[in-house]
């Protein structure tokens, strides 16, 4: 299985959805997870790329992160 696909059953048997997070990151560009300083070249390039630039800035978000999020667990 893929590191996504491993992150998608995790997300699944904590009951996240995908909306939690993606509504902040795709709505906000992502403000709340990339610094503000990284911020002007990252607009940048959604200018010039547009969304699937952003789709591929997400989904490599997610594999950087992936093992941190494989150990998330609910909270109390």
């Amino acid at each position: 299985m893929s590191d996504l696909g491993a992150i998608h059953k995790q997300m699944i048997r904590l009951g996240i959805s995908s909306r939690c997070f993606l509504d902040g990151w795709l709505l906000s560009l992502m403000s709340k997870v990339v610094p503000l300083e990284e911020m002007p070249p990252v607009l940048s390039s959604f200018r010039e790329k547009g969304w699937p630039f952003l789709y591929r800035l997400v989904i490599e978000l997610l594999r950087t992160l992936t093992n941190c999020l494989l150990l998330a667990e609910d909270e109390p």
